[in-house]
């Protein structure tokens, strides 16, 4: 199970006959109309890391270069698909033999690397139709476990299914920061206890730091000043939740810094 929702291929045809949305493929085929997307089927196989696991290209020489990258790493085609310029959001869930008992949607607000990354800074939203939809192919795989399914807007704001995470993702704080009580029901659903009465989520914005530092940065030397004063204005917003470091627990802030640093001395 875990295999085929990681598979990005496998999602995509599963979708279409669930009739879901989703980008249109082009087999391989070089298309007519740039930019497009290119990526292996499952790049965490690989060690790959988020901005890693695909490429955006404009021409057909990157578009040959990279579908030749991807191939000698995965000795497989790799997926063609065109490239969406809208919107970012996510619908994080928690299921059980095919039952969805906790959900959560959110919008990518900003992202690093800002050419296309993970999230930077994110707000939780209410979208039902990306919930129906999860939940379809929730439903259809008998899924079992915590999984994001990652959607991307087309130019008129339509929703496209991109792919699907089935293990804890990176704006997993986010279900902490929104009030949830997405952990807990998780162990309770593992322990076959009775789950607590389920709580709205909460609206709320998080941003990780210091990516969101390099991504406002990014904006702003990408001839995007807005955007690098809002990942200002968000740092000084003491309403915007910290995605890394909990006064409450502050252990994993301290191993992530630890590391960053740590890697930062041995490049």
């Amino acid at each position: 199970m875990l295999d085929a929702l990681n598979d990005k291929e496998t999602v995509h045809a599963r979708a279409q006959s669930l009739g879901i949305p989703v980008p249109r493929q082009y087999d391989g085929v070089p298309p007519e109309r740039y930019p497009v997307v290119i990526k292996p089927h499952c790049g965490e196989s690989f060690g790959l890391t988020a901005s890693q696991r695909y490429r955006i290209c404009r021409t057909k020489d990157e578009l040959r270069a990279a579908f030749h990258h991807f191939k000698a790493l995965t000795n497989e085609d790799p997926i063609v698909q065109e490239y969406l310029p809208g919107a970012a959001y996510g619908c994080s869930v928690l299921a059980k033999d095919g039952a969805v008992y906790r959900s959560l949607c959110h919008r990518r607000v900003r992202e690093y690397p800002v050419s296309g990354g993970p999230s930077s800074c994110c707000e939780s939203v209410s979208r039902s139709d990306l919930l129906a939809f999860s939940e379809a192919l929730v439903r259809e795989t008998g899924f079992s476990g915590v999984a994001m399914f990652e959607f991307k807007c087309a130019a008129d704001g339509s929703p496209r299914l991109l792919e699907v995470n089935p293990r804890v993702w990176g704006t997993f704080p986010l279900t902490r920061a929104a009030k949830t009580d997405f952990a807990y029901s998780w162990f309770c659903l593992a322990a076959n206890l009775p789950l607590p009465e389920e709580v709205p989520a909460q609206h709320v914005k998080m941003a990780y730091y210091p990516a969101d530092f390099a991504a406002g940065l990014g904006y702003l030397k990408a001839g995007q000043p807005g955007r690098f004063f809002a990942a200002a204005a968000d740092f000084l917003n003491p309403r915007v939740k910290n995605g890394i470091a909990d006064p409450k627990d502050p252990a994993p802030a301290r191993v992530y810094f630890r590391n960053l640093f740590h890697r930062g001395g041995h490049k």
